[in-house]
């Protein structure tokens, strides 16, 4: 069995590769800050930040900053980080090198498939646009 990761640098690229993926019936994960956020056992990431300059507003008769939400880059980095060593078992060194990806809005998309549906994979993934197809064993 090979995993297959690309790396999206738009929404709409890996949306496209989401869809040809569905239509030739090769299961694909989506690997980005929302789809971490949104599993099972997760802490939320989506903490609270003040508005640098911003101005106190009125809420429920009490002045309160401005907040905004801002997501945890360290828990986003430490969710992909276990998702891509428990989930598909790379070495550490693989992981880190996608960590930096990640890290710089890098959206992925990992599909798991015997060689020829590995092949036909990553052939789709990059009619999709992806930045990046590795082929891992």
């Amino acid at each position: 069995m090979k995993t297959v990761v690309a790396i999206f640098d738009a929404a709409e690229q890996l949306e496209d590769a989401v869809n040809r993926l569905a239509t030739a019936r090769l299961d694909a994960a989506v690997v980005d800050e929302n789809s971490l956020a949104q599993e099972p056992g997760s802490v939320d990431p989506v903490v609270p930040a003040v508005v640098p300059g911003a101005a106190a507003e009125v809420i429920a008769g009490r002045d309160a900053p401005n907040l905004i939400a801002r997501r945890d880059k360290n828990a986003l980095d430490r969710a992909f980080r276990a998702r891509l060593d428990e989930d598909y078992g790379f070495p550490d060194d693989v992981i880190d090198a996608y960590a930096t990806s990640f890290a710089h809005n890098g959206r992925f998309v990992l599909v798991r498939a015997d060689d020829k549906d590995a092949d036909r994979a990553v052939e789709m993934l990059r009619a999709s646009g992806a930045s990046r197809v590795n082929k891992h064993d």
